[in-house]
């Protein structure tokens, strides 16, 4: 048996004292002395009980987390107490410990009755955590975001304890087929746990939404988008650099409400300014600080009274963060078009930003050693001659005129790079100090003296809008096509010396539209603008390309990237933080028209393709098992289809049979069908040739015109809408004139011979435009944005006989609608009706409303104050759903672009 050191010198006194005690024994009974046998050898006193000790010798938890010590041998009773200073606290009798709420390493220690002691160690770690702790998903996305816990007690245990979703044993969560927010749990093996929660949105489309139509498995959806199911980023998203995919933990969630146009990094913060007032829903007028991890809004620097108007232009330098655009105002205070604040508090430099500043707006600004150079349509600063290039001190804003003089650039400045000893400038000019300059320049940092070498009279054939340098190369990024005439689409590569173009780089088919924004990071170059293809292959709005070839990195660019203009970029890290007008990124294609599962609104990419329509779809109407088309467009997959097309609603192969060039010579507004015929309305004239004033009747099969409906004086004006009942086609638009009849805005004319009906159809009928007409029993419903209807109050929404066009004035009130609704829908006893409106009757009705066909009083239980953000163009009703689309973001304050699925009864959110 072992003995603590602290023991062994008390036991070997005692055993002593026993030995002197046995002898004294023997000697007195008259006995010898006698050397017991070892194993016969009395216990030794001290041997009788075990040494102390302490369970668990070694322990860990968290902050707040408990746990109980015990004591074994040793002498009981037992004291428990705290060694370490700030350690936390422990019952001195029963052992329990309570670990303190900030981390370290601690010492226990218990002491028995004889004042033996022992300590136990005890590491007390952060409390869990997990990271991010929001994100923002999209539903049906099949996108994965990992979750990192830290702190507490690994190993770590997850799972969601509420909403849609799943989370895998690594923390991997996978977006849902559903909307709603989820809750996901981390816990450690002592049972201590965090929470994260994930907002999942249904992203349908990332544009406006026109027409819609549907059957009995699938909705067909037509308008301008570009994208079906994409993910969120409004207006500024944080990507990986080399997969490109979006990092959510920077979480946006609202975003920003309007345009980005300059994003900079600095420290653990991102700087990002443009045309917006809020981020997330909170003030943020036209410049906000935000933070690089979270994308939470920095409030202290980012307050409701910042830049009066857009900032377009921003540069950092030490503490300081210079932007300009075309403001007045920063926070109240004078600020004419370019401003110094700190970077802390978003304070205003009164020194270097004053009244008399810049005279017109300021589009690009660099910072080279000790000076501040900016450009822009700029013609004056403080006062003095300063031609659209200007040079000022950092500190000061102190006007360099050596380099500043009375002749610059001709006219506007849009980006500016430095390398080197040289400043190069790009723009719309094409002299500069009066010398020749197209679009491109380079001048000295010093003087401003152009570099007449590199500085030619052919440069590039259009504006110049964005230039990066690195290396010995200048990359300039624009809306050209040409570069010393030879070809260059929207970028080139240059030397920074000679100007000569790099033709490796450079190639013809480069970007099909405008590039705003360049930057270089790691040998490769990122671009975004309003392109979406480079070289020939689809690249939307942002690519990455290698510098020396020019090739493009396939991963990270993809067919679906963002889904309008990027015009700014940041690196910071892994990450490349992109700004710009776009609400979407890395959607599925669907080019105008997309055909979707009624049950699950997942995309039918048998029958929607990249290449679809090339300009909006405005009306669609389903028969048999065809889908007919009209839009403004004027191709489909590439093949002739003006205006007009129908299409096999499985494969949504064209059908060259029925469309044909030349089609309608304009846009298509409005179909119908009835028997063997189509009818046709909208701004077109003609039709294969032949005349065809805004209306028109063809063969269903083969598209054929009905020259005896159809004739050249049909309706003076545009068609927007059409609905046929019983042997009557009734047609509302712009129109004054039918055939040369009074028709104000509303006529009624027979199927067969086009013939107009005067009975109905007056001379004092609509007094401004109809959008939408609809039919239900023996009433007619008209909408649009007339005020009266044969002189009598109208405003806005009325219903009339079929037969006699009388008004029903218990349906149709002077107080109706306070704007035009766009269209409408009958349902069983309801009409449904979408538009620009926000009030009927004087009740909230937010672009969305239901009313009683026969009173129209208004039902509040689906028609509420926060009904959409924006304008409803559109509405169909299948089964128990009904499809609201239009150009909104948000409905009943949740997100919700352009296409929203909701209750019929109720309003809610199907989604």
């Amino acid at each position: 048996m072992r003995f603590d050191k602290t023991r062994s010198g008390h036991l070997a006194a005692t055993s002593a004292l026993w030995f002197v005690a046995i002898a004294a024994i023997s000697f007195a009974s008259g006995c010898s002395p006698k050397v017991l046998p070892i194993s016969t050898k009395l216990p030794i006193l001290g041997e009788l009980t075990d040494s102390l000790a302490i369970v668990p010798a070694s322990k860990t938890l968290a902050v707040g987390n408990g746990v109980a010590f015990s004591a074994t041998g040793g002498q009981a009773p037992y004291a428990y107490s705290v060694v370490s200073s700030g350690g936390g606290s422990i019952h001195p009798a029963t052992g329990v410990y309570t670990a303190p709420e900030v981390p370290g390493t601690y010492t226990i220690r218990v002491t028995d009755s004889e004042f033996i002691t022992k300590d136990a160690t005890v590491t007390v770690n952060p409390e869990v955590s997990i990271t991010p702790a929001t994100i923002t998903m999209t539903a049906k996305s099949g996108y994965t975001y990992p979750f990192a816990p830290a702190g507490g007690v690994p190993p770590y245990t997850y799972d969601v304890v509420s909403g849609p979703g799943t989370l895998d044993s690594n923390g991997i969560y996978a977006a849902p087929d559903t909307n709603g927010s989820s809750q996901l749990r981390v816990r450690d093996s002592l049972g201590n746990s965090a929470l994260a929660s994930v907002s999942n949105l249904t992203i349908r489309t990332n544009g406006v939404v026109n027409a819609m139509v549907s059957d009995a498995t699938s909705l067909y959806i037509g308008g301008s988008f570009s994208a079906v199911n994409p993910y969120s980023t409004p207006r500024l998203m944080a990507l990986d650099l080399t997969t490109g995919n979006p990092n959510l933990g920077f979480d946006l969630q609202a975003g920003f409400n309007g345009k980005v146009s300059a994003v900079a990094v600095s420290g653990g913060s991102i700087y990002a300014v443009g045309s917006f007032t809020t981020y997330r829903g909170q003030p943020a007028e036209r410049v906000a600080k935000l933070d690089l991890a979270t994308g939470n809004l920095d409030t202290s620097f980012t307050q409701a009274t910042g830049a009066s108007g857009d900032v377009i232009a921003l540069a950092i330098s030490g503490s300081s963060l210079y932007f300009g655009g075309y403001f007045e105002t920063y926070r109240g205070l004078p600020a004419q078009n370019l401003a110094k604040v700190d970077l802390t508090t978003g304070n205003l430099d009164t020194v270097f930003t004053q009244a008399t500043g810049a005279n017109a707006t300021v589009y690009c600004l660099v910072v080279s050693g000790t000076s501040l150079y900016f450009g822009g349509l700029v013609t004056s600063y403080r006062g003095q001659p300063a031609p659209r290039l200007v040079k000022v001190d950092l500190t000061t804003g102190d006007l360099d005129t050596t380099f500043t003089q009375g002749l610059g650039p001709n006219t506007i400045v849009f980006s500016l790079a430095v390398s080197g000893p040289s400043l190069y400038v790009g723009g719309s000019f094409t002299t500069y100090r009066a010398q020749p300059a197209l679009r491109l320049a380079k001048v000295d940092l010093a003087t401003g003296d152009l570099d007449t070498t590199f500085t030619q009279a052919v440069g590039p054939g259009n504006v110049v809008y964005s230039l990066a340098a690195s290396g010995s190369s200048l990359y300039v990024g624009g809306i050209f096509t040409t570069y010393r005439g030879v070809a260059a689409h929207g970028l080139a590569k240059v030397d920074l010396a000679t100007g000569d173009l790099d033709t490796t780089f450079t190639q013809a088919t480069g970007a099909n539209a405008g590039v705003y924004a360049l930057t270089i990071f790691d040998s490769k170059l990122y671009v975004g603008g309003v392109f979406n293809t480079y070289r020939g292959q689809n690249a939307e709005r942002l690519a990455k390309v290698d510098l020396t070839t020019g090739n493009m990195d396939a991963t990270f660019t993809q067919t679906t990237g963002a889904n309008g203009g990027v015009y700014a970029f940041c690196i910071s890290g892994s990450l490349v933080y992109v700004g710009g007008v776009f609400t979407t990124y890395r959607g599925t294609p669907a080019l105008y028209v997309a055909k979707q599962e009624l049950a699950t609104g997942a995309l039918d990419t048998t029958f929607t393709r990249t290449t679809g329509f090339n300009a909006p779809v405005k009306a669609l109407l389903l028969s048999g098992s065809s889908l007919y088309v009209g839009g403004s467009f004027a191709s489909y997959r590439g093949q002739a289809a003006e205006n007009l097309a129908k299409l096999d609603v499985i494969t949504g192969d064209l059908d060259t049979g029925f469309t044909q060039a030349p089609g309608m010579d304009d846009q298509v507004s409005a179909l119908a069908a009835s028997g063997s015929s189509l009818y046709v309305g909208g701004d077109f004239n003609s039709y294969r040739g032949q005349p065809a004033r805004h209306l028109a009747k063809l063969d269903l099969a083969t598209g054929n015109l009905d020259t005896t409906f159809t004739q050249a004086t049909g309706p003076g004006n545009s068609v927007y809408s059409l609905v046929v009942s019983g042997s009557s086609l009734y047609l509302g638009g712009m129109f004054s004139t039918y055939r040369g009849a009074n028709a104000q805005r509303l006529a009624k004319v027979d199927l067969t011979t086009g013939n107009l009906d005067t009975t109905f159809t007056q001379a004092t009928g609509m007094n401004s435009i109809v959008f939408s007409v609809t039919a239900s029993d023996s009433s007619l419903y008209v909408g649009g944005w007339f005020s009266t209807y044969r002189g009598q109050p109208a405003p806005y929404l009325a219903k009339v006989d079929l037969t006699t066009g009388n008004l029903d004035t218990t349906f149709t009130q002077v107080t109706g609608l306070d704007a035009g609704p766009l269209v409408l829908l009958v349902s069983g006893s309801s009409l449904y009706l979408g538009g620009a409106f926000s009030t009927y009757r004087g009740d909230p009705a937010l672009f969305l409303a239901k009313m009683d066909l026969t009173t129209g009083n208004l039902d509040t239980a689906f028609t509420q104050a926060t009904g959409t953000s924006g304008l409803v163009n559109t509405l169909n009703l299948s089964g128990s759903a009904l499809h609201v689309g239009g150009g909104f973001s948000a409905y009943r304050e949740q997100t919700a672009y352009h296409l929203v699925t909701v209750d019929p009864v109720s309003g809610d959110d199907l989604d």
